[in-house]
């Protein structure tokens, strides 16, 4: 693997020696600068990983499948009210603040419009779902049964919009370590209460513990959100009224976007407990968080870094190239061996972070990481399209990727069981990268260089290869297999990325107190 992008070594035939030392050291420190944000090495992502990994294994030990299907359904008319109240500002403005970090006044004004419309926002979903919620109760589960713990939850539609309005101040002034911080604090507060909760009061506890876990978010957010200094302003109604417009016009097609995504998922687990049970919903979402866990944390990196560092030079098509490239780069890198590994010990996987009762949904987990590959390909380009402000864009590809999964999803499950699901959302994360990936060297002119195209063809080889492997020989082969192909494909991607961020000179340094 080449150690500088192919748009780089163009310079190599320049003269000036000098030059050309600058542009590379530029290059590896936008390298840097990534790996950075995404903080796959630091102890505080790690951490929050293991946490993470800890609620679910008290879930499925506590609750069981049917337990955990029910943590999904109450969540999901939470967010989806969320989303719809929301109008989508928590992202959008993240742009605005971005765009507006260097003046204070302008900054300050963006801030005082997200927080008024946030809490204004969050009023009106609590009180939505607090009247609504026999209703609710009525479609999710098919009785009033659930009616006061839906009305409980109507706090945590409040917190969740107290929370956004300090998480869009953190992501959009690119404040990685503070939203790292803020993310292991309250997953581990959300980890210490869950215990006894679930212990004592069993499926009765959810409730709470969802409420819970979005106040401990927004406490923290609140905490570090505090430690930048903004200028406060002064605004009117009316000018908070006509910037908040501004916003929502980009984030009501974001929203959109949003609830479509929470909908079909919402629509998806009614679909399984009507025409299967609420234990299937509990397999379906267990095997969705263990192997969206470790691999999210790359990508939510994007939205905290990326996406800032994009709208911020957007309008510069070969700045644009190149930052797209280097992130889908160093998001293969690392996400390639964390997929190699996790395919070919599935079963040890289930056991350790889950629990044998979840051994069913071994070929399912299969194919959600099959298709977990392709996601630095479409995931990088889709913000090039947010950093435009391309509402109309958005909206199309939420149609398409949620409209997918609204066609393949109850056929898959119909026809397979739990096993079509995955081949479901593989189909349908296919089908979106190949369209997103058109749709953005065409419309902008931005795609991606021959280096990540090798590396992105590699890394689904690999996947394959040891799909194959695991689905067609004897277990005990299939891990020796396994064990001498990921061994070495650690070994190339950890030097590859080396290469490009050095990464583990700043530790040895760090390490000697350098």
């Amino acid at each position: 693997m080449a150690i500088i992008p192919d748009g780089i070594s163009i310079c190599l035939k320049i003269d000036n020696s000098e030059w050309i030392l600058r542009v590379v050291n530029q290059s590896k420190e936008s390298y840097k600068q990534i790996l950075k944000a995404t903080s796959v090495f630091g102890g505080v992502q790690i951490f929050k990983i293991v946490i993470d990994l800890l609620k679910s294994k008290i879930i499925a030990l506590f609750l069981g499948p049917e337990g955990v299907g029910m943590f999904s359904l109450f969540q999901n008319p939470v967010q989806l009210i969320s989303q719809l109240t929301g109008l989508g500002i928590n992202t959008s403005a993240i742009r605005d603040v971005a765009q507006s970090r260097e003046d204070e006044i302008e900054l300050g004004k963006t801030v005082k419009t997200v927080r008024s419309w946030s809490r204004i926002s969050g009023l009106v979903g609590m009180l939505f779902l607090l009247f609504a919620a026999p209703l609710v109760s009525r479609w999710t589960f098919g009785s009033e049964e659930h009616a006061m713990d839906f009305r409980f939850l109507s706090l945590a539609v409040l917190f969740i919009a107290l929370g956004n309005e300090n998480d869009v101040i953190l992501k959009g002034q690119r404040k990685i370590v503070y939203i790292a911080k803020a993310g292991v604090s309250s997953a581990l507060c959300g980890l210490i209460a869950s215990i006894p909760a679930y212990y004592f009061l069993g499926k009765d506890g959810i409730a709470a513990i969802v409420v819970l876990t979005f106040f401990a978010v927004y406490f923290f957010n609140r905490h570090y959100a505090r430690k930048e200094i903004i200028k406060e302003v002064d605004l009117t109604g009316r000018e908070i009224f006509q910037r908040g417009k501004t916003m929502a016009s980009l984030g009501s097609m974001l929203v959109l976007a949003s609830v479509v995504h929470t909908a079909i998922a919402y629509l998806t687990n009614l679909f399984i407990r009507n025409y299967g049970d609420l234990a299937d919903v509990g397999f379906y979402q267990a095997g969705m968080a263990i192997t969206t866990i470790s691999i999210d944390m790359v990508y939510n990196a994007m939205a905290g870094d990326f996406y800032p560092r994009l709208s911020a030079v957007c309008n510069d098509r070969n700045k644009s190239n190149d930052l797209i490239n280097q992130q889908a780069e160093v998001a293969t890198l690392v996400c390639t061996p964390i997929l190699v590994c996790m395919i070919a010990f599935v079963p040890l996987l289930i056991r350790l972070f889950l629990s044998s009762e979840f051994l069913i949904i071994e070929s399912f987990i299969h194919w959600i990481l099959l298709a977990a590959v392709f996601r630095a390909a479409s995931y990088t380009v889709y913000y090039m399209i947010l950093a435009k402000g391309n509402t109309k864009g958005c909206l199309v590809f939420a149609l398409l990727i949620n409209g997918s999964l609204l066609l393949f999803n109850p056929l898959g499950y119909y026809l397979l069981g739990l096993k079509g699901l995955g081949i479901a959302y593989l189909l349908m994360m296919c089908i979106y990268t190949l369209a997103i990936v058109l749709y953005v060297r065409r419309k902008y002119g931005v795609g991606y260089q021959s280096t990540f195209i090798k590396m992105q063809f590699e890394s689904i080889v690999l996947c394959v290869l040891i799909l194959l492997s695991v689905l067609y020989l004897p277990k005990s082969l299939a891990y020796i297999v396994n064990s001498l192909i990921g061994i070495p494909v650690c070994y190339i991607y950890l030097k590859a990325l080396n290469e490009r961020t050095e990464f583990l000179t700043t530790i040895k340094n760090r390490f000697h107190g350098k």
